[in-house]
């Protein structure tokens, strides 16, 4: 684990052998792991490690000529080396027409700090949280499967324009999925903390168990289209579709679902409800947010969507200089604003719809409408009349992201996921309408 002092000198010491090259400018990160993580499957642990992991990217330019070489040694012969290989591979690689310059010296808010008993933990920390999940398992003649992590992460990134940034972080998380005895259930938890003590294992488990319980011998529902309530993971799965649109570059050059069919973007133009608010904090350590992006471009509180309308786009420093702009670097700590509807006013709301746990193996179909596909997971539950009638079959959906939130009428309370194993992104429970459940699948 790489702090900062030890950081500096590191990249120091890289920066000093670029230097012998003349017209060579360079950008250096470096980047540490410490950690572990619990594995256990069939109501047993299966594998537990404690892990520790470093990677030095190099970036060199040579006028318009940039590349970039890796290694996971620290030694003098690997800088020596890594620099060498940059070196002679931006010789090689074509001109660049849009390179930049490496960032200068920059001044950053602060951030979040890590915590010091996640930064020390151990296996004897994880062990808890997997065995009360499985002592509930076994008294609910469950099968359990699941994966407990945490780290201490540092990301560095220094220029030979005289950039310096540092940041440390540590992150925990903690994942079930449980299996009726007759396979025909299935239930899933999931939650991300910035402290491992944030953690609750007992209730992870009681979710998953209760879901996959539940959802035992579903009954055959025709595809269609229905109002859907998502459960924040799947609310996340789907607007992070929306944050991966919010590309100012893309929308300037008509290639995006925030262009405007004349030219332009749509920028000020109300496109959600008013309860739609979309906003990054690099403040936020519970979404492991840092003050700064991996080119170093220092990042403020920003909302993205406020009351429903696209307040902004994401623009790079490249896009920025070519259209005379402010640079917004890329952001981190994204949330989805909540409501005060409870999950049972949610259902109440609801004459004939469908509850959705979460979402898996997600592709985009269009990016100009944000058209997206992926299969239901882990409990789909018939919603009769304001009360849940049962469970049913799991689906193939293909539905606009955009559709989702401007078609959604009720909010309720937030929890933190990860995006697809990504990043975490703090998403509501939310009911949504006209959502098109296109097939049937055959998985649980």
């Amino acid at each position: 684990m790489l702090l900062q002092a030890k950081a500096r000198a590191i990249t120091g010491r890289v920066l000093a052998r670029i230097a012998k090259t003349a017209g060579a400018t360079a950008r250096v990160r470096l980047s540490s792991t410490r950690g572990g993580y619990t594995r256990f499957a069939v109501n047993t642990v299966t594998a537990a490690a404690e892990t520790e992991d470093v990677t030095l990217s190099v970036t060199i330019a040579l006028g318009q000529r940039a590349a970039e070489a890796a290694t996971n040694q620290l030694d003098d012969g690997a800088l020596d080396d890594v620099v060498a290989r940059a070196l002679r591979f931006a010789r090689l690689v074509p001109e660049n027409p849009e390179a930049m310059a490496p960032l200068g010296a920059q001044r950053y808010g602060k951030g979040p700090t890590a915590d010091p008993h996640t930064a020390r933990a151990a296996a004897v920390d994880r062990a808890p949280l997997a065995q009360v999940a499985l002592d509930q398992a076994r008294a609910a003649k469950v099968t359990i499967a699941g994966f407990i992590e945490h780290a201490h992460e540092s990301i560095s990134l220094a220029s030979s324009a005289g950039l310096w940034a540092h940041h440390e972080s540590t992150r925990g998380a903690a994942s079930c999925s449980a299996r009726t005895p007759d396979a025909t259930g299935a239930g899933w938890a999931g939650a991300v903390a910035h402290r491992l003590v944030d953690l609750d294992g007992a209730a992870l488990a009681r979710v998953a168990i209760d879901k996959a319980q539940r959802s035992a011998q579903p009954k055959k529902l025709e595809p269609g289209r229905y109002t859907v309530i998502l459960e924040p993971a799947a609310t996340a799965s789907l607007v992070s579709f929306v944050i991966g649109a919010l590309d100012a570059r893309e929308a300037d050059e008509g290639r995006s679902c925030f262009s405007t069919p004349g030219g332009g973007t749509r920028i000020g133009e109300k496109l959600f409800p008013d309860t739609i608010v979309l906003r990054s904090d690099p403040t936020d350590a519970p979404l492991g947010a840092r003050p700064f992006d991996d080119a170093g471009v220092p990042l403020a509180p920003r909302t993205w969507i406020d009351r429903g309308a696209l307040t902004g786009l994401v623009t790079d420093p490249y896009w920025a200089q070519h259209q005379h702009r402010a640079a917004t670097g890329a952001p981190n700590g994204w949330s989805l604003a909540g409501g005060g509807s409870t999950r049972e006013a949610l259902i109440a709301g609801v004459k004939r719809g469908v509850l959705i746990t979460r979402f898996w193996y997600l592709g985009l179909l269009d990016p100009r409408t944000l058209a997206a596909t992926g299969l239901t997971r882990d409990g789909v539950f018939l919603i009769e009349d304001g009360a849940i009638a049962g469970p049913v079959n799991n689906f193939r959906f293909n539905q606009s992201a955009l559709d989702v939130l401007a078609s959604c009428d009720a909010l309720g309370q937030t929890a933190i996921t990860r995006v697809d194993a990504g990043f975490p992104f703090r998403a509501p429970w939310l009911r949504t309408h006209d959502f098109n459940l296109a097939s049937i699948s055959e998985a649980v």
